[in-house]
């Protein structure tokens, strides 16, 4: 170990036997613990620690870094896609999200009741491992990593797919890398900061600063987006996540508008398979909340999300074209049932068939400008790009 030395060890013992002192983050109750502490034989008051939580499985859950000196650090690991092909090729995206916390900020970490306690923590990167295992042994690592993502900073986006190895030799194949930097405010792409390798830098993406984010962390940046776009910027409609049990042909609700409040509610309950899937949710949603706005212009609203509206920006009778559009609208939601009392109605409402055109014109936009990405990276899985 040449410079340090070994001090204790301790491999899987119960997480209920564990007397140690790492900090943990994960909401998840591991079932065994390692952990590892070194010390410096020049330095004797410079020790490591690590301390590794798993699952029943197996599988690490979180690892704490406790250096001697330094702001502790937090790794916190989960399976993000898991799939087997048809060609008995298996996909499989593992994401690390590493985070950092001043020794100074312990204290108040560890008082902190349940809640945002993370909050606290300054986040560092994230990474994403992609494997793809075929039937013939070759392996194909991929990683897609941002960093730079603490408030204030530009984050930086890179995609890289390192050369192919087989029986553990390294094939013959070039590694490829992509850089880029992403503007927090928007999620668009800083066009002098792109930095490539054996790949052609995207062309006519304008989804690619929203491409390598996770599907979770994406739903409120996609939604700003289509709402910016639907010209909804000063109409106080946000994006949230919440869980309700609202269910549509027995299948949980994977989010709804809600207008006494305004807000595109994510159900924290419902896993989207695909980025593509979020960007048809995102944009229907939006779609609903535009159907809304005007109809509570058009002096039909009830709820006190659309009576500010009303009252912030008047009537609408001064906009024909508008007009016209809202009468549509508002005797469409005068009309309006939930898909539990009928489910026909439901589906053939205005509303509701017109959200779904948006949400599929978008879609298809996502995946046609998607192309190049992921022609460049095919052993990403599509559904993550």
């Amino acid at each position: 170990m040449g410079k340090y030395y070994l001090i204790s060890k301790i491999s899987s013992i119960p997480y209920g036997e564990y007397k140690g002192s790492a900090v943990r983050l994960s909401k998840q109750c591991p079932a065994k613990v390692d952990e590892v502490i070194v010390g410096c034989k020049e330095a004797p008051a410079q020790v490591k620690k690590i301390t590794t939580f798993r699952n029943k499985q197996g599988n690490i859950i979180e690892r704490a870094f406790d250096y001697s000196g330094e702001p502790l650090k937090n790794r916190l690991y989960s399976l993000v896609f898991d799939k087997i092909c048809k060609s008995s090729v298996a996909l499989r995206s593992s994401e690390v999200k590493e985070y950092s916390l001043p020794r100074k900020l312990l204290r108040k970490f560890l008082k902190r009741l349940k809640g945002k306690k993370i909050d606290l923590w300054t986040p560092v990167k994230i990474e994403t491992h992609h494997i793809k295992t075929a039937k013939t042994g070759e392996k194909i690592h991929s990683l897609t990593r941002i960093t730079d993502i603490a408030k204030g900073q530009v984050p930086i986006h890179t995609i890289i797919e390192f050369p192919h190895k087989k029986s553990g030799d390294v094939c013959l194949t070039p590694k490829k890398f992509l850089q880029f930097r992403v503007n927090p405010l928007d999620n668009s792409v800083f066009q002098d900061s792109f930095v490539a390798q054996n790949v052609k830098i995207p062309q006519n993406d304008s989804y690619l600063g929203f491409r390598i984010l996770g599907i979770e962390a994406s739903k409120v940046s996609l939604t700003k987006r289509f709402i910016n776009q639907r010209g909804l910027a000063d109409m106080n409609v946000k994006a949230g996540v919440c869980s309700y049990k609202e269910k549509k042909d027995g299948h949980t609700i994977s989010a709804r508008f809600a207008p006494w409040n305004g807000v595109i509610e994510y159900n924290k309950l419902f896993r989207h398979k695909s980025k593509a899937a979020l960007v048809d949710t995102a944009r229907h949603e939006v779609e609903h909340a535009w159907q809304y706005y005007l109809n509570a212009r058009n002096g039909c609203g009830v709820e006190p999300w659309e009576i500010s509206m009303y009252k912030k920006f008047g009537d609408i009778c001064k906009s024909p074209g508008l007009r016209a559009e809202a009468d549509k609208y508002s005797e469409a939601i005068s009309c309006y049932v939930s898909v539990d009392k009928d489910s026909e109605k439901y589906f053939n409402s205005l509303i509701e068939v017109l959200a779904r055109k948006a949400g599929i014109i978008a879609k298809t936009k996502y995946n046609i400008e998607g192309f190049g990405i992921r022609d460049s990276f095919p052993n990403i899985p599509r559904e993550l790009l």
